[in-house]
């Protein structure tokens, strides 16, 4: 496929790509790519046969003002405003914690990434073209994940899509397939053993 500019279109046309040929398969997204889940489903539903979206990001994107998008940018270069995003959006866990989150970012994103993906995600909506999906929706959240939260999640998810539901993860942030992995598969298998009975 040629390469494009980072949308959640081209995310999702790649994504719908891949799956040509398969049938019906469950998604899943995580923050940003929690918008990508709806556009594959709204583009193409006879592949989604139903999604996870993990602390994501909804359809209408964050819309964020000019000063918290100019924090954001400063932390796809700024280490230490790094290490504190990842400590609030983590319940503050530890400088050992912000430190392997870093380095995850630094060695395995680029540059002009990270700053890409920023945008399309604080300047992209999409919500108007997902309303009323079908597709079964488990929307998992966590406790200390300020922002997008059970409250953000009932005013976009869970009102857009009939068949969402809402599981919330305690005592855990942004991250919790790395921040609770046990638990974490134990919601994702049970969810997607549901969709085989």
């Amino acid at each position: 496929m040629k390469h494009t500019s980072p949308s959640i279109q081209s995310a999702a046309t790649t994504i719908s790509y891949t799956l040509h040929g398969t049938g019906a398969e469950d998604v899943i997204g995580h923050s940003m790519t929690g918008m990508a889940t709806q556009r594959i489903a709204a583009d193409t539903p006879s592949r989604v046969k139903s999604a996870l979206a993990v602390c994501p990001m909804s359809a209408a994107g964050s819309q964020i003002d000019d000063a918290a998008f100019g924090f954001f940018a400063s932390t796809t270069e700024d280490d230490d405003t790094f290490r504190r995003l990842i400590k609030f959006l983590t319940g503050r866990l530890s400088d050992q914690w912000a430190d392997v989150k870093l380095w995850q970012n630094r060695a395995m994103v680029s540059p002009a990434c990270r700053l890409g993906y920023l945008t399309v995600s604080a300047r992209t909506s999409c919500a108007a073209d997902v309303q009323g999906l079908a597709t079964p929706y488990l929307i998992v959240v966590a406790e200390n994940d300020p922002g997008l939260d059970e409250a953000a999640m009932k005013k976009t998810f869970l009102a857009w899509h009939p068949n969402a539901e809402l599981l919330v993860i305690p005592n855990c942030g942004h991250y919790p397939m790395q921040e609770c992995p046990p638990y974490f598969a134990t919601v994702v298998e049970n969810f997607l053993r549901r969709q085989i009975d």
